[in-house]
């Protein structure tokens, strides 16, 4: 019946609220983690909320903040290889770090990009316009760089996830740090908006820097676990 599937769920859905109570009890390495994963979506609700209008208004409109975002989007798919490669080269808890480290000095570099010359404007766009200051260019390349660095993050705290899921609950287990992500992407962009409106005009992109040191702050919590099992 509708009811007893309902009561399944709902016990369930207790269950894994339990285990993962248990998992953050116990397991520094799935603290770690699920604060990193947060950090990640705070970067993500960044590149929804704040760059396409930091990108609208320094890469001469619409046209220019779509041509960053799928330029982002293109360079990721590398990104994605590179953090794979790096994870079996060096191990997944480095690779987790380095990369998400990489990928907050990038996002929180970037109302320095910005200071460096007055706002570009134009009324159309061209590839030009793109690369036609100091502040433009740099703040694209910090976008592409933070793309590059979280996908090569994602493999790696993948891996990590399931090295240390628990035996017959890896579901449940990986299932915390996306939960968390979760969350924090549903409250980060309205964090980060008001950031913008408050500080925007007096440091642009002061609402990256935010983010990026999110990003670090997550980062850095992989460095206070060792390598390998828990």
């Amino acid at each position: 019946s509708v009811e007893a599937s309902t009561a399944k769920v709902e016990e369930k859905s207790t269950e894994n609220e339990a285990d993962w109570m248990e998992l953050l009890k116990t397991s520094q390495t799935w603290r770690s983690l699920t604060i990193c994963q947060a950090g990640v979506s705070v970067g993500y609700a960044c590149k929804i909320a704040i760059i396409p209008i930091l990108a609208s208004t320094y890469l001469g409109g619409a046209t220019g903040a779509g041509f960053l975002l799928s330029a982002a989007g293109l360079s990721g798919l590398g990104g994605a290889v590179i953090g794979g490669t790096l994870s079996d080269q060096i191990g997944s808890r480095k690779a987790a770090a380095l990369s998400g480290t990489i990928s907050g000095i990038a996002l929180a570099s970037i109302p320095v990009g910005l200071s460096l010359q007055d706002r570009i404007g134009s009324d159309s766009f061209s590839f030009e316009t793109v690369v036609g200051g100091p502040d433009a260019t740099i703040f694209a390349g910090l976008v592409i760089l933070w793309s590059v660095a979280v996908s090569a993050q994602g493999p790696a705290l993948t891996s990590l996830g399931q090295l240390n899921a628990k035996k017959g609950a890896e579901a449940t287990s990986l299932g915390l740090p996306r939960a968390a992500g979760d969350a924090t992407y549903i409250a980060a962009p309205l964090i980060l908006g008001a950031v913008s409106d408050r500080l925007g005009d007096i440091i642009p992109g002061a609402a990256c820097a935010v983010a990026g040191f999110a990003i670090i702050i997550g980062s850095a919590a992989l460095f206070t676990v060792e390598d390998g099992k828990e």
